[in-house]
């Protein structure tokens, strides 16, 4: 889990553009690993904001490039 709404001393910032929080779950699956993430918004106009700016499309990419380390490393 991590956030970018408070810094290495647990003070609040404000981070931009958007602050969140995720949670990233790896588990194993009958066909390889089930790789989950929930991002957490303070408010629905955060949320709205991160999808207008790409945030499924980048954290698509970033699945796509962990899957190709991983079956790098078989």
């Amino acid at each position: 889990m991590f956030t970018n709404a408070i810094d290495s001393a647990w003070r609040p910032t404000d981070p931009s553009p958007v602050p969140m929080t995720a949670e990233i779950t790896l588990r194993d699956h009958p066909d390889g690993t089930d790789y989950r993430i929930v991002v957490r918004h303070g408010d629905p106009a955060a949320r709205a904001r991160h999808q207008e700016l790409g945030f499924a499309q980048g954290w698509g990419s970033v699945t796509g490039q962990l899957a190709g380390v991983a079956e790098d490393h078989r």
